[in-house]
């Protein structure tokens, strides 16, 4: 799957609920994945991190919810599923091949140096 970069972009932006920041990596409008950071100072780094680990597929996990038989990722660093390793995580999906498709897309966009913060408006 190619993407084009320059309709890629990180947005960082507060969440509806609760405190931190999210940091999501968009394509076309649509958001890939998403990862919360407990502090605006922490975005920078995340957005770091994410373009360095999630060019690797065995950083991703393809997770099932059972009882809602839908699938969806966990990027993290070197793959741990240890909750300070958790970098983003992405919507579910009905198929496991939706997913993989959009892990696909992550490991394109995911390398954008474009950042949009929305956290002042």
């Amino acid at each position: 799957m190619e993407q084009n970069l320059s309709t890629s972009q990180y947005e960082i932006f507060n969440p509806r609920f609760g405190d931190g920041v999210n940091v999501a990596l968009k394509h076309e409008g649509q958001s890939l994945c998403v990862g919360l950071v407990s502090a605006k100072d922490d975005a920078a780094e995340r957005v770091e991190n994410i373009k360095e680990y999630a060019r690797s597929k065995s950083n991703y996990k393809i997770l099932e919810m059972d009882l809602e038989d839908s699938f969806y990722f966990v990027l993290s660093i070197n793959g741990s599923m240890s909750r300070s390793d958790i970098l983003a995580m992405s919507d579910m999906f009905d198929t496991k091949d939706e997913v993989e498709q959009l892990i696909e897309a992550v490991m394109q966009a995911s390398q954008t140096a474009t950042v949009v913060d929305t956290t002042e408006l």
